[in-house]
């Protein structure tokens, strides 16, 4: 038997499939948020031996679509001018970007190596306004943790995230390529109703594009406007502001000749 991490309901055994083409892992659903997880894994040291996995090809194309919907958002729904943090941000690669087109981002990420937001790391102090969480969740064994931080640790007014939903059944794993078999590193799958139930447990509002991207903000914002941001009909909202690229290379350079030992 396995309790459900989210809302505390049994959770029954759907079917045991091989993972990293070796392990025959278990897998389970929850009857009443919807929810799909692994038995707790033993296998994730082999499956993220690299940061980024193997199989990961769309990962530019991806952060380069999320850039572009993120900074719609905070633009129409929030404060702009904050400090944001991009949260299991991986190697650097979306802080730099919301950098470049002139949002404050940092970067958060225990697994990985910053490489292209070096210099620009979240500190314990600072104070953000938002968080980004992209190809978190379904990593992640125990999504209180993530939320729990950003909501009652950070005090964050929104988090932006993504993950690919299924519907009110259980994908066939013999047709859902989101289970990732051969990756090893999905270990938590989300429907519409999953999400709902972490929104009320975390008295939080809800917004989704249906499909694989999601906001959880403290803030009430017009659904349907969400809709339109998210979707391909808002290539006409400019999301550009002066850009961090020369201000961010004389602050690292100014950091280099005082502290030379902090970002070598």
């Amino acid at each position: 038997m396995k309790l459900c991490m989210i809302c505390k309901s049994d959770m029954c055994k759907i079917f045991t499939h091989l993972l990293l083409g070796k392990y025959d892992v278990d897998y389970f659903h929850c009857k009443s948020c919807n929810l799909i997880q692994t038995e707790k894994p033993y296998w994730l040291d082999e499956a993220y031996s690299e940061a980024i996995g193997i199989f990961d090809t769309g990962i530019l194309t991806r952060n380069m679509a999320f850039k572009k919907k993120t900074a719609k958002i905070i633009k129409v729904f929030f404060n702009k001018g904050g400090l944001f943090l991009d949260y299991g941000g991986g190697y650097g690669v979306f802080t730099r970007l919301m950098r470049d087109i002139g949002y404050d981002f940092v970067h958060n990420d225990p697994y990985a190596t910053n490489i292209f937001a070096k210099g620009f790391e979240y500190q314990e102090n600072m104070k953000t306004d938002g968080v980004t969480a992209f190809e978190v969740f379904e990593h992640t064994y125990n999504p209180n943790d993530i939320l729990d931080k950003v909501f009652n640790t950070m005090n964050a007014q929104f988090l932006i995230f993504s993950t690919v939903l299924f519907g009110n059944s259980v994908p066939d794993p013999n047709t859902w390529w989101y289970y990732n078999f051969k990756g090893g590193q999905h270990i938590t799958l989300y429907s519409m109703t999953t999400l709902k139930h972490l929104a009320q447990k975390y008295q939080v509002n809800l917004y989704s594009n249906g499909t694989n991207f999601h906001l959880f903000s403290h803030k009430k914002i017009n659904s349907y406007a969400f809709r339109l941001i998210t979707s391909k009909y808002s290539n006409f909202l400019p999301v550009k502001f002066p850009s961090k690229i020369e201000d961010d290379y004389h602050y690292l350079l100014n950091r280099l000749k005082n502290m030379p030992s902090s970002i070598a």
